[in-house]
């Protein structure tokens, strides 16, 4: 296995979790503030954005979903 592949699949599965972590909003922000609420939208759209950006890093897509996860 390549190098590419490696970090492809990576890739893929980084775009996979991120997928699933935008697609429902967490209890902490349902019932948190509106401030909270608005920095979580803010991430989620961060993540759409690389999801869709075939030159997205691993990095990125990683750096977002922890981000994501701190909010579960």
């Amino acid at each position: 296995m390549s190098i590419q592949s490696t970090s492809t699949s990576e890739r893929e599965m980084l775009i996979e979790r991120l997928t699933l972590l935008t697609r429902r909003v967490p209890k902490s922000v349902l019932s948190g503030s509106v401030q909270s609420a608005v920095v979580w939208k803010e991430q989620a759209v961060k993540a759409t954005k690389l999801i869709g950006n075939p030159r997205s890093s691993s990095r990125d897509l990683q750096d977002l979903v922890n981000k994501l996860e701190a909010w579960g």
